[in-house]
C-alpha cells in the first residue's frame, strides 16, 4: 500500500548528498515515488547500454577483483555447511552470481529490479557448465515474497541500501520464510561515517547509507528470528567503506 511514510523508525540526524542536516522521524516520502527514483535510475544505467559489470560498480570496476575476494573469504568463513540453494539480492547482471556464488553453490535464483540487467545475467550464467540459473525475480526488495523454504543462503549485497526501515524488517521477515533452519543472510553495503550522521541519504538513486549501528539496531529487531555472526569492514580508496554482516537463521 503506497502513501506518505517515514523513512527511518529513529530520531537520530544524518544529511543529504548536499550536506543538508536531517533528522531521521522527520524524513517522510511517498513510498511508490521512492521506489519508482531508484527503479528509473537504473533503468537508464540500462537504456545507456551500461549492462555491465561498469554499469553495476558505477564506473568502478577496478574494485570487482578484491570485491570478489573479500565476500569469498568472508563466505568461508561463516562455515556455510549446505550449498544447494542461493538467492542473490540485486543481482544485477549475475556479477557477484557468476564470479563468487555460482562456484560454490548448486542452484541461484536471482532477484533484481530491473528486467534488461536480468536478460544479460541469464546469458552470463547460461555460459558456465554448471548451468546453476533457476530462477530469475524480476521486482524490488520490497516486494520480495517467501514462496518456499528452500535457501542456505543469501546474498543482499548493495541492495538493502533501497529500503525504508519499516520495509527492511518486513524484507527480513520474508528471507526467513524462505530460508532452511540454520541458513545464513549476508548484507554488503555502503555505511555512513559517524561524522556525517547516522545516514546519508542520495536522493539520485533514492538510496540510503546507514552507519553500522542503524544496521545493528534493524538487526537487534529481528532477533527473534536471527542471530548475528559477525561483519567485516571493506576499504577502497576514495570511495564509501563498505561493511558486510551476516546473520544466522533460528
Amino acid at each position: 500500500m503506497s502513501g506518505v511514510k517515514k523513512v527511518f523508525q529513529l530520531g537520530e540526524n544524518g544529511m543529504d548528498m548536499e550536506g543538508n542536516i536531517l533528522r531521521g522521524d522527520e524524513v517522510e516520502i511517498d513510498d511508490k515515488d521512492w521506489y519508482n527514483t531508484g527503479k528509473n535510475y537504473w533503468q537508464v544505467v540500462a537504456d545507456k547500454g551500461n549492462s555491465n559489470i561498469d554499469g553495476m560498480l558505477g564506473g568502478q570496476t577496478h574494485v570487482h577483483d578484491s570485491d570478489i575476494t573479500e565476500s569469498l573469504q568472508f563466505l568461508k568463513n561463516l562455515n556455510v555447511t549446505n550449498f544447494n540453494y542461493v538467492l542473490d539480492c540485486g543481482a544485477g547482471v549475475g556479477r557477484v552470481s557468476q564470479h563468487l556464488l555460482a562456484p560454490i553453490f548448486k542452484n541461484i535464483d536471482i532477484l533484481d529490479i530491473n528486467k534488461d540487467f536480468l536478460d544479460v545475467a541469464q546469458i552470463n550464467l547460461s555460459t558456465l557448465p554448471s548451468k546453476p540459473l533457476r530462477n530469475t525475480l524480476c521486482q524490488g526488495l520490497q516486494d520480495f515474497k517467501a514462496t518456499q523454504q528452500i535457501y542456505d543462503v543469501i546474498w543482499v549485497q548493495w541492495a538493502s541500501c533501497y529500503l525504508t526501515d519499516v520495509d527492511f524488517i518486513t524484507f527480513m521477515n520474508e528471507c526467513y520464510n524462505a530460508m532452511t533452519p540454520g541458513s545464513t543472510i549476508v548484507f554488503k553495503e555502503n555505511v555512513a561515517s559517524k561524522k556525517g550522521g547516522d545516514f546519508v541519504i542520495d536522493k539520485e538513486d533514492c538510496s540510503i547509507n546507514r552507519s553500522v549501528q542503524h544496521y545493528h539496531t534493524l538487526f537487534t529487531q529481528c532477533s527473534d528470528k536471527f542471530q548475528f555472526i559477525t561483519e567485516k569492514e571493506q576499504l577502497w580508496q576514495g570511495l564509501l567503506p563498505v561493511m558486510m554482516f551476516a546473520l544466522r537463521r533460528k
